[in-house]
């Protein structure tokens, strides 16, 4: 961030302090600078599921996107910041003085007016965009600061625009590969990520984020429980060549692993057996003659229990 320093001395402490002069314009134009480059690197082989959701439509929302940061390079915009007087700062160092960030109002309807489209397809943008960690909102009205700087602004800005509510401000990070893999995991599954942006316009961002965070803990843990199903299949099969459904979940509930805590077991192996056959080229079916016999697949009545089970035997050859 742009800056320069200045140095008091203080004669109480006997020292000098750092006055770093900030210019939170001059932040918002780096930022918006590095974002775009950043932008145009975004393609189907480094990032399949943010580029197909940018490109979709002939490009809708990339462009999208691109405008909104046009609109913070422009030099016409004014940052504030929220926490300080907007201009002068005294910090101990720079990473002090890094860390505050410089808001902007981006009101939709002049978006519209300096590149088209309409308020709902910059607000969509937007609410992918806060969920991402690509931008963040300060909305005047959602929080209890009415005594703050920045709802003083927000509130002048109301009323010299004659606007029937106070201006949201946005701050735009500095965006980096974290940023884009964000980005990408979010744009990876659309059914949820829809789901996501409902819940944005009829409840919220904060409770968005929550469900967001809830989804991405849950799929964590079911991928690590896969990976765990992976290990008692394969030790299962190598032991006694062949295992079912219930005596994973039997391993399963034995590990008392954090990650299966939430999870219903009997639903994940459900979904998963078929993914696990062709991922190691195991049968599921029914056991055959031969492996009744093999393994003494009977009931307790001496009849042959046809119960479906996981082997290697007659499977699928890569």
């Amino acid at each position: 961030m742009a800056q320069v320093n200045k140095y008091i001395y203080d004669r109480n402490t006997d020292q000098y302090n750092t006055l770093l002069i900030v210019d939170y314009d001059q932040q918002r134009i780096e930022n918006a600078t590095i974002a775009a480059h950043l932008l145009t690197e975004i393609n189907a082989k480094n990032y399949p599921a943010f580029s197909k959701y940018l490109d979709q439509r002939n490009h809708a929302k990339r462009y999208r996107i691109n405008r909104i940061l046009e609109y913070l390079r422009s030099s016409d915009r004014n940052s504030l910041n929220p926490d300080t007087d907007p201009l002068f700062v005294i910090c101990e160092d720079e990473e002090t003085a890094e860390a505050m960030k410089a808001y902007t109002c981006i009101p939709y309807q002049r978006l519209t007016e300096l590149y088209g489209g309409s308020n709902s397809t910059y607000a969509q943008v937007i609410n992918f965009m806060l969920l991402a960690g690509m931008i963040e909102k300060h909305d005047i009205s959602r929080y209890r600061n009415q005594g703050s700087w920045l709802a003083e602004e927000a509130y002048k800005h109301m009323k010299q625009n004659g606007y029937q509510r106070p201006a949201v401000y946005y701050h735009l990070p500095k965006w980096n590969q974290e940023t884009l893999a964000a980005a990408e995991e979010l744009a990876s599954d659309r059914v949820r990520l829809r789901t996501l942006l409902n819940i944005i316009d009829a409840a919220g961002l904060e409770e968005a984020q929550q469900r967001y965070d809830t989804d991405r803990r849950s799929k964590k843990d079911v991928e690590e429980a896969r990976a765990i199903i992976d290990r008692i299949a394969a030790q299962a099969i190598l032991t006694n060549g062949y295992t079912t459904q219930r005596e994973i979940i039997t391993q399963l509930r034995q590990t008392r692993r954090k990650c299966l805590r939430k999870l219903k077991l009997k639903q994940l192996i459900k979904d998963y057996t078929r993914v696990l056959c062709d991922k190691y080229c195991w049968r599921y079916a029914r056991p055959t003659a031969e492996q009744i016999e093999k393994w003494n697949l009977r009931k307790r009545n001496g009849e042959p229990n046809l119960s479906w089970i996981i082997s290697p035997e007659g499977a699928k050859r890569a």
